[in-house]
């Protein structure tokens, strides 16, 4: 009996011993699959990384890439442009918002967006390349939906792109293909920069700007309109030179808009803000127009802002904006308290007391 107890025994563990071995097979089995599905998985987020759709920082139309190449002509606008780097969810969430504002002309705050990008990614050099094309103020006008090849600079600037930082940041961190279309897109900005600089040399110097919207969204005369071109005439009047876009642009003898823009933005001392509405201190054009001027204040230029309000207070003023003068345009003084202000802060020769 205990022979055969014994046997029993042996045959069970035998059973038993084949069973581990069985079930250990299934644990390495299962394994060999995870590892399996983890390699799948890690290869399919190496293709997600390359299939990255943007929209076009142009038109906005959606442009895909699947990684083989970083540079880009858009089917839409036939321009050439370039992708960045793979990015995280949130900076492509970035890119997108930075590119609206950027397609829209709203330089000052795309700027805002892309600076931010390159504080986050510091070796992407897409996104140095977009802050260097936001200082300029770079678009691309179009007629039909066809679009010009030659870039539009809507802020000229005295410095050189080819001595930019961004830019240089850019060239060091991009490869082979990027670098050669940076290069050849700086230059041909640099080129355009230059010519507009040289018209400004012969352009007068002036010592006002006036910014204001002259139309409202149903196209009716805003209130600031009238204000505005009062004080022009006044300020004419007196001997001052004032620069008014929605006047000056209309002039046939102006010789460049970009050149008389350009003198007026570094060269006046004063910049009158008109609005009665918050929104209109974020026209596209007025954003950008007081943002340069601005950052000339910060360059510790003798400048000064004047917010010239109706209808809203002076918490509706920008941020950027709030720490200037403010004057309610329909105070009876309001003409001669500005009259004065211009007064005192240039001479008759357009240079600072």
């Amino acid at each position: 009996m205990k022979n055969n107890s014994g046997c029993s025994k042996d045959i069970v563990d035998q059973k038993q011993q084949k069973i581990f071995l069985f079930r250990l097979n299934d644990l390495e089995k299962q394994n060999i699959l995870k590892k399996n599905n983890e390699t799948e998985t890690i290869k399919q987020s190496d293709l997600e990384k390359k299939r990255m759709t943007f929209k076009c920082k142009i038109c906005g139309s959606t442009v895909s890439s699947d990684g083989s190449s970083k540079v880009y002509t858009c089917k839409k606008c036939g321009l050439e442009q370039s992708l960045p780097d793979y990015c995280s969810e949130h900076v492509s969430f970035l890119y997108g918002r930075a590119n609206h504002y950027f397609r829209t002309k709203r330089f000052y705050k795309a700027l805002q967006i892309f600076q931010q990008i390159a504080a986050e990614s510091p070796d992407d050099c897409e996104a140095y390349r977009s802050i260097v094309l936001s200082r300029y103020g770079i678009s691309y006008t179009s007629e039909n939906e066809i679009y010009s090849k030659e870039p539009r600079i809507n802020i000229v600037r005295s410095d050189s792109i080819l001595n930019d930082p961004n830019y240089i940041k850019a060239i060091s961190l991009a490869d082979k293909e990027r670098r050669s279309f940076y290069i050849k897109e700086a230059e041909k900005i640099e080129k355009i920069n230059q010519e507009i600089l040289e018209l400004a040399q012969t352009a007068p110097s002036f010592d006002v700007i006036i910014e204001y919207r002259g139309h409202d969204s149903k196209n009716r005369h805003t209130p600031e309109k009238e204000v505005a071109e009062r004080i022009y005439s006044q300020l004419k009047e007196e001997g001052f030179s004032v620069y008014n876009r929605q006047i000056n642009a209309l002039d046939p003898s102006e010789l460049s808009y970009d050149a008389y823009l350009y003198k007026a933005l570094y060269s006046a001392k004063i910049m009158l803000i008109f609005a009665s509405k918050p929104e209109y201190f974020n026209d596209t054009k007025i954003v950008n127009e007081w943002s340069i001027f601005s950052e000339r204040m910060r360059n510790k230029e003798k400048k000064i802002i004047v917010n010239c309000i109706s209808e809203i207070n002076e918490n509706d003023i920008p941020e950027e904006l709030n720490r200037n003068m403010v004057y309610n345009f329909t105070d009876y003084t309001f003409r001669r308290e500005i009259t004065e202000l211009t007064e005192q802060v240039v001479d008759r020769k357009g240079k600072l007391q």
